[in-house]
């Protein structure tokens, strides 16, 4: 298994200042320390459950540490706890969707309120590490190495981030978080074309070794064609087309049955000794999971993970000898191979522009060309929101 990623960056900014450091150190990088309110960006349903889930496996940990392994009786007085516990964590996520019925209930005369707490509302981000792992990867200045920090807190009842940072990042991360507050109005088109060659031993072409993002297709296309004229073939090209936050999943799947093993019957007449096939079913082809954000006036972040596997051919067999199984039978079982390509690459994209994934051949299987195309695209009837437009 491969696995490939590619990492590019992006920018954020503040909302309350709070401090400046002051030292000479810290003066001469520039960094300074804000406060950014992100209470409408998170999903509360989403960070409720997953604080009960941590705050569960906190307290289970906790019982296992001072439960006494060797005592019957302490082991099951630990079982009984985890229960309860279990029990609790149950009725508190039922009082939270009952919290949650009652508000809607209270409020349907207000669509906006009723938008941002019901189900109908799109939150950017599922849970804080999400938040922050989008921030880390895009943001300009590159946060990696760059000394600064980001934690995340609880200011006059709502969830804010601390970021000490430069203060191009801090710039950054306000015209950032603005974007992911604007109703998101446009559509991503993503197109991906797979190829690889015919010939297992084929090299991955120099070009295409490294993974980088092109503003324009029309010459990777051209060697792509190249290519095919040398004996590469194309596995597939599919196209998925998805709303600004949403996850996409695409799959372009070959089912595969086989034998894997028999059961021996005794049958009359005669006490006959017959074998039944054990019929197993496994899958080939691509899974394509992608979701996409705007990061910047002309940029967007593009997160894909990528899944290629493929059956070697001719499936082996394996002859099934031994008491259990009578010579007379004959009988065979498959031991199919299935290479996999793992793949997951986080790219800054630009309308128009393409991203190019090679992966190299591993344990015998074929090397593989991934290009993916990304396009926005404004669907009819949709008017283009603005920049600083409320959500």
């Amino acid at each position: 298994m491969l696995l490939t990623t590619l990492l590019l960056a992006l920018p954020v900014a503040p909302v309350i200042e709070l401090q400046d450091p002051g030292t000479s150190l810290e003066n001469a990088v520039q960094r300074e320390l804000r406060l950014y309110d992100i209470g409408d960006l998170i999903n509360p349903s989403t960070a409720m459950r997953k604080q009960i889930e941590r705050d569960f496996l906190a307290s289970t940990l906790e019982l296992a540490l001072i439960s006494e392994s060797e005592d019957l009786g302490a082991a099951e007085r630990f079982a009984l706890e985890v229960t309860k516990r279990a029990m609790e964590v149950e009725e508190q996520k039922r009082k939270h969707d009952l919290f949650l019925e009652d508000v809607l209930a209270a409020n349907r005369e207000e669509r906006d309120f009723f938008a941002q707490i019901g189900d109908n509302r799109q939150y950017a981000f599922d849970s804080e590490e999400d938040l922050q792992a989008a921030i880390e990867t895009y943001m300009v200045p590159a946060f990696t190495n760059s000394g600064g920090s980001l934690k995340f807190d609880i200011h006059q009842g709502r969830p804010v981030l601390l970021g000490y940072l430069s203060v191009d990042q801090s710039n950054w991360l306000q015209a950032f978080l603005k974007y992911q507050r604007v109703e998101q109005s446009w559509m991503a088109n993503i197109s991906v074309t797979v190829l690889a060659p015919n010939q297992n031993s084929a090299e991955l072409p120099e070009s295409f070794r490294s993974a980088k993002v092109v503003s324009n297709t029309n010459d990777i296309l051209q060697q792509l064609d190249q290519l095919k004229s040398q004996g590469w073939e194309q596995l597939s090209s599919p196209k998925l087309m998805l709303w600004p936050w949403h996850k996409g999943d695409l799959s372009i799947l070959n089912q595969v049955s086989y034998v894997s093993g028999f059961t021996i019957e005794v049958v009359e007449p005669g006490n006959r000794k017959i074998a039944d096939p054990q019929i197993d079913v496994l899958q080939e082809g691509l899974l394509l999971g992608c979701h996409v954000r705007q990061v910047d006036a002309g940029s967007y972040g593009l997160h894909l993970e990528i899944d290629y596997s493929e059956l070697k051919r001719p499936i082996r067999t394996e002859k099934l000898i031994g008491e259990e199984f009578p010579a007379e039978l004959n009988l065979e079982i498959s031991m199919p191979d299935v290479r996999t390509t793992t793949m997951e690459a986080d790219a800054r994209m630009t309308d128009g522009s393409g991203l190019i994934l090679g992966a190299p051949s591993s344990d015998g299987g074929r090397p593989l060309i991934l290009l993916v195309e990304f396009n926005r695209i404004q669907p009819e009837g949709v008017e283009t929101a603005g920049p600083s437009g409320p959500r």
